[in-house]
């Protein structure tokens, strides 16, 4: 693939790590997107959607504890990121249990 060669090529280039991730994110593989969004918030820890996309992903995988964690530290890093804070506040049964897992 070549996003894949292009991080090989410059382990550094946050964009192509971020839509790596983005692949990985929509092809279901949480795993890899969870390293290539991981390594994206390594070269720039301040991208508060860098972080909300890795919330949705541990999300995706069950991982609500630190969905609800990570989605909290896209808001600490953008307050006004209204994706992170649904993320976070939802009103629905399945986010619900995230906040009361993450919380317990």
């Amino acid at each position: 693939m070549i996003l894949e060669d292009v991080v090989k090529q410059d382990p550094k280039d946050a964009h192509a790590w971020y839509n790596l991730g983005l692949f990985y994110k929509n092809s279901s593989d949480t795993d890899k997107a969870i390293a290539a969004f991981k390594h994206v918030t390594e070269i720039d820890p301040s991208d508060a959607d860098t972080w909300y996309f890795l919330a949705t992903v541990y999300a995706q995988g069950k991982q609500y504890p630190a969905a609800v964690e990570v989605f909290q530290h896209a808001l600490q890093l953008n307050p006004l990121h209204a994706s992170a804070e649904f993320g976070c506040l939802a009103p629905t049964s399945s986010r619900a249990m995230w906040i009361t897992r993450a919380s317990v």
